[in-house]
């Protein structure tokens, strides 16, 4: 198996972390690519950690997903379950790895670090089935479609959680 060109098991995360700190130009992330889309889930009880620790994180059965599917460029969003908003984009920030912050008590140990995108949008997806993980291209277009639709820029409020200006975000 394959970890960012490399075979899993010469991949050491500390060695590929990104030295980037902050946020991440929407003009380096470009177009979404619709074949390099990654979904995430939070909740009330994550939401928090993963903003103040900047890392999406999950149960140790989908680190062998992270590491085939997370690249360098993948888009990576976040659907917070109770409020069935979905947030990005964000790319991330290292190679995904086991329990990089002990923030979630050992329930979600694989965990890939993020950044935000300058230009952090939110759409409200209702009841609307967002899958979790890589999305395939069908899923991904749906999805992606629905987003430029619905999204706009993120409250004040979510922009400063992740330590953003909403006074230099785009409308």
């Amino acid at each position: 198996q394959q970890v960012w060109g490399l075979p899993a098991r010469q991949v050491d995360p500390a060695a590929l972390w990104r030295p980037k700190a902050g946020s991440i130009d929407a003009g380096e992330i470009g177009d979404l690519d619709l074949e390099n889309c990654y979904v995430f889930h939070g909740h009330i009880g994550t939401m928090d950690r993963i903003v103040r620790h900047r890392v999406f994180a999950c149960p140790e059965q989908d680190m062998d997903n992270l590491q085939t599917y997370i690249q360098p460029n993948t888009q990576l969003f976040l659907l917070d379950i109770g409020t069935r908003r979905l947030l990005g984009p964000f790319l991330p920030n290292g190679v995904p790895g086991w329990n990089l912050v002990d923030a979630f008590r050992g329930r979600y140990p694989a965990q890939v670090p993020i950044l935000p995108s300058t230009e952090l949008k939110q759409a409200h997806f209702g009841r609307k089935v967002v899958p979790f993980g890589r999305l395939r291209t069908e899923e991904s277009r749906m999805l992606m479609d629905r987003f430029r639709d619905k999204a706009r820029i993120a409250p004040d409020d979510v922009l400063q959680a992740w330590g953003l200006d909403p006074r230099g975000a785009a409308p």
